[in-house]
């Protein structure tokens, strides 16, 4: 298979679609799920983006063949780091005014120094590697200072497309470079992490870091040495569950950057059960911004572990205020209730759930046992009948749990039976007693 076909591409000298094509590929051919196929995309990738450098740079006006030594003098330059298909640069001026190389970045992806090369004017090689080389440098850094403004710009580091297009630049798409590329990225994302998960999975999509780390065991182990937290917290952002960035953009730009960083590290402090700095980030956020569900949520975890039932109860109401077409409000409000014996109050909140979330077990389960503790017998055998009927659809805990309360109610029955019983027995023995002494009394008057 041609590398055109490989990448379902037209042949083009287009590199922007070459890219997205390539790009497009790598949603089919994951390097975890199928490393063969992944191995002959990037072949394909790196084969057709070095003919098209090679024709765009170094094809002769006329055809006429080459020797030798000349395709072997092409090969040299075209390998030099940072030619770029759509960058062209003038010799003649460059052999005037050479251009001197700034200072390096990480870029040795084989882990060698680079080969010295000396300015003299008998080396005609020596230009074009300086000059390419230093270009990659200057890319690079040009690169990093660009990730760092479009973060710290908080209205446009939400938005997915701005990051989209500062990663369609060429240093991005630079294979012989992308080792040096991939770790000054993690550089800098280490130090500036609070984004959107869509922003995660688009880096993870175009840079690929889960294969480089599996890949690339030195520089995993580079990475893991002088980050040692990125790795763990780059997999949870693809994971797990999101912070949402939802209604953000009304935030000023450092209010935005600190509300997210607090709201995050009170998450993190959360997950750890480090309850006191978690309760400490996410009031601070809070204070900030009030309208944000997460940070709502969160704090309402804090203050049930805490047992602070008021507070909890008022940040339910929070809730339902900002979302009221969403369940989660209700729920948090109605358990609530529940746990402090507000059983009519509680069976209100989850007769309301029924009613707009006819899906949601628990509730239904809730308001039963409401019903139960509310003493309102028919009402609770009603619930409980017409879960027992959905039981097939029922999750095995929930399975569980209707039984228990259906055990319960009959117990609660046989126990009104028996007492019904028992009553009637000593009424009984009380009538008894009550006419023995009537005709005794009887008796001995005549």
């Amino acid at each position: 298979m041609s590398p055109w076909k490989r990448l379902q591409l037209e042949p083009t000298h287009d590199a922007k679609a070459i890219r997205r094509a390539y790009a497009q590929q790598l949603k089919r051919y994951h390097p975890e799920e199928d490393p063969e196929g992944y191995q002959q995309l990037r072949q394909a990738y790196e084969q057709i983006m070095t003919e098209i450098k090679t024709q765009a740079v170094y094809s002769p006006p006329f055809s006429e063949p080459q020797e030798e030594e000349d395709l072997q003098d092409t090969d040299i330059l075209n390998n030099a780091k940072g030619i770029d298909d759509r960058d062209s640069f003038d010799r003649d001026e460059q052999e005037e005014d050479p251009i001197t190389t700034p200072p390096r970045l990480w870029l040795q992806d084989d882990g060698h120094e680079p080969p010295q090369y000396s300015n003299q004017e008998n080396e005609a090689v020596a230009s074009p590697l300086i000059t390419s080389s230093g270009r990659a440098d200057l890319l690079l850094s040009n690169f990093k200072k660009q990730l760092v403004e479009l973060y710290n710009d908080f209205p446009s580091r939400l938005q997915l497309e701005k990051w989209r297009t500062l990663f369609d630049s060429d240093i991005c798409w630079d294979l012989q470079h992308r080792t040096a590329l991939i770790i000054n990225l993690i550089e800098v994302l280490d130090q500036h992490r609070y984004l959107p998960q869509q922003v995660w999975h688009t880096i993870e999509e175009l840079f690929e870091f889960k294969a480089f780390w599996s890949e690339e065991r030195k520089h995993g182990a580079y990475i893991h040495e002088h980050f040692p937290e990125f790795q763990d917290y780059y997999l949870s952002q693809l994971n797990e569950p999101a912070l949402s960035y939802d209604g953000l953009l009304t935030l000023n730009g450092q209010q935005g950057a600190d509300f997210v960083q607090l709201r995050d590290q009170g998450y993190r402090a959360l997950q750890k059960q480090s309850l006191i700095e978690a309760r400490y980030f996410l009031k601070q956020a809070y204070a900030i911004y009030d309208q944000d569900q997460d940070v709502i949520r969160l704090l309402l975890e804090c203050e049930l572990q805490y047992k602070h039932s008021e507070q909890a109860l008022a940040l339910a109401e929070k809730l339902i205020e900002i979302s009221p077409k969403q369940i989660d409000g209700y729920m948090y409000k109605a358990n609530l209730l529940f746990s402090n014996n507000n059983y009519t109050e509680a069976a209100g909140v989850y007769l309301h759930i029924k009613m707009y979330w006819p899906q949601n077990m628990d509730a239904k389960i809730k308001l039963a046992e409401c019903f139960i503790y509310m003493k309102q017998e028919k009402l609770a055998r009603k619930q409980l009948l017409a879960l027992q009927r959905a039981m097939p659809d029922a999750p095995n805990g929930h399975l569980f749990k209707i039984n228990e309360l259906l055990f319960q109610f009959e117990l609660i029955k046989e126990h009104k039976t028996v007492q019904f019983y028992r009553n009637y027995d000593r009424f009984m023995q009380f009538v008894a007693i009550v006419m023995l002494i009537v005709f005794l009394y009887i008796f001995f008057s005549k």
